[in-house]
């Protein structure tokens, strides 16, 4: 029987040897218990669950983070100056963007508040662990020269889908097929609505937990053995298996259509995003903060704004387009 020490070291050579793999195992493992578990064993508390379902959400950042870490030789230290820093920032941004981003109520148990304060903690872990020597997001925003360099990559991130979304709309419109949008108020009221939705969403709705992890880790170990697209089209297809449970413990409504089609539907768009954001990460020299800002419009305009035939046509044809202009089907040395 072999010693923990021993255990852990052969654990650790595993991870460092077959990362990807790991990268996998961590991030199902870590997210289907969460998941699953709650609705296995009775929870009622709504919120409860929604932050459990959050909280998971994370694994695919959390799994990336700790992964790149134990593979980095000698390991750096953990910025727990950051994790510290970060905590209290994010406990912020909750409580100034609840309002306005969610209808859950900001008044609640202390169970709720614990978990939340664990809500709180994952993205703060996420930025402790990027942060650190030879972290992902480490740099991301460095020498002037090269922030003004990426400039144009953020704006495209962060403006670029609400542009496709809204001309989808107004075809929609056109068209006779755009369903009334649910936003009330003047139009400073409706801004800081949208504004304090993407804070919330980026840091809780998938941008900030996954991006770490599905195109730091993954999408660059994928490409390594295949073209951008087939990358992309791979890591959608295991993105859209990973949320099938979400489909099933009631965090997503049921479609009129029934869960299967619930679940290709959400697939397309995940195939449709998976290519927008390997293009991006390409295209940007591996730039993780154009891919979370990206995300977290995709995320923040979906919510706002119906998906329409007309839209997804609108982003299907974008998508052909950086497809064709990218030849995201040759290897990045034969189409250059």
């Amino acid at each position: 029987m072999q010693s923990k020490p021993a255990a852990l070291d052969r654990a650790v050579q595993i991870i460092q040897n077959r990362p990807l793999a790991a990268f996998a195992a961590l991030t199902f493992v870590f997210s289907w218990l969460l998941w699953l578990a709650p609705r296995a064993l009775g929870l009622s508390d709504t919120i409860i669950f929604r932050h459990l379902v959050a909280l998971g959400a994370f694994a695919p950042a959390l799994a990336g983070g700790l992964v790149g870490y134990l593979r980095c030789e000698p390991r750096p230290a953990i910025r727990w100056d950051w994790f510290m820093g970060a905590l209290l920032a994010v406990g912020v941004l909750y409580i100034l963007c609840l309002p306005y981003a969610s209808s859950q109520a900001q008044s609640a148990s202390n169970l709720t508040w614990a978990v939340r304060i664990l809500l709180w903690a994952a993205p703060a872990l996420v930025i402790a662990l990027g942060m650190s020597d030879g972290g992902q997001l480490r740099g991301l925003i460095a020498a002037p020269a090269g922030a003004k360099l990426l400039t144009p990559w953020y704006a495209a991130a962060l403006l670029a889908v609400p542009a496709l979304f809204g001309l989808g709309y107004a075809a929609g419109w056109a068209l006779g097929d755009a369903p009334q949008i649910s936003l009330n108020g003047s139009a400073g009221e409706i801004a800081l609505t949208i504004a304090a939705s993407f804070i919330y969403m980026s840091l809780f709705g998938g941008a900030l937990a996954e991006e770490p992890g599905l195109r730091g880790l993954a999408l660059p170990a994928l490409q390594q053995k295949s073209p951008p697209l087939a990358a992309a089209a791979l890591l959608a297809l295991a993105w859209t298996v990973w949320i099938v449970p979400l489909h099933l413990n009631g965090y997503y409504q049921a479609s009129p259509d029934g869960a299967l089609q619930a679940i290709l539907f959400r697939g397309l768009l995940n195939l449709l995003l998976s290519v927008l954001l390997a293009w991006l990460y390409n295209r940007s020299a591996g730039n993780l903060l154009a891919c979370i800002l990206l995300h977290g419009s995709f995320t923040t305009a979906s919510a706002f704004l119906p998906l329409t035939t007309p839209l997804l046509a609108l982003l299907t044809a974008a998508v052909l387009a950086l497809i064709i202009q990218a030849q995201m089907w040759q290897s990045p040395d034969q189409a250059a």
